[in-house]
């Protein structure tokens, strides 16, 4: 929900070139964030770390929010 909302404000409020590099730039830190969950699931890391796991999570979904 808050990923919508962000989006809204920066297509609305912004030049066209400014609001694609801000949509690239989130691209690339849920790339990121999504290899580093998907290492941390692999490794089984997450029962040392659940509050990592969950802020990537939260990540991911902030991103799937923003684009719909």
């Amino acid at each position: 929900m808050g990923g919508y909302f962000f989006a809204r404000l920066f297509t609305v409020n912004l030049a066209p070139s400014v609001a694609g590099f801000v949509n690239h730039r989130k691209g690339t830190i849920v790339l990121g964030a999504t290899i580093a969950l998907a290492a941390l699931l692999l490794m089984g890391l997450y029962r040392d770390r659940p509050h990592l796991g969950l802020g990537l999570a939260c990540t991911i979904s902030f991103y799937f929010g923003s684009r719909s």
